[in-house]
């Protein structure tokens, strides 16, 4: 979480996001979903909407060209709810 500058690479912010979500299902039922079911979850998981979006209209819509600025702010919203998200699965002890 440490390093800012990986969270600028949609790989960073797609597989953050997806695995977390995973994780979270795999902790809590015992069970692994797709990336896909991953991400249809992450709204429920209290992810930030506009970066939902971005993954989903990047990997299953139209990618649109994206400005430096949103690059900046998608890495600090994911770097922010990965964190306390992490730790508070850690927390529940899942």
């Amino acid at each position: 979480m440490n390093r800012r500058s990986l969270w600028t690479q949609d790989v960073w912010v797609d597989l953050g996001l997806l695995t977390f979500a995973r994780a979270a299902v795999t902790a809590r039922d015992g069970r692994l979903i797709s990336k896909r079911e991953a991400l249809e979850l992450l709204p429920s998981l209290r992810a930030p909407g506009e970066v939902v979006d971005d993954i989903r209209r990047r990997r299953y819509g139209d990618p649109a060209p994206v400005t430096e600025e949103w690059t900046r702010r998608r890495a600090g919203l994911t770097r922010s709810y990965l964190g306390s998200a992490i730790d508070g699965l850690v927390a529940s002890g899942c």
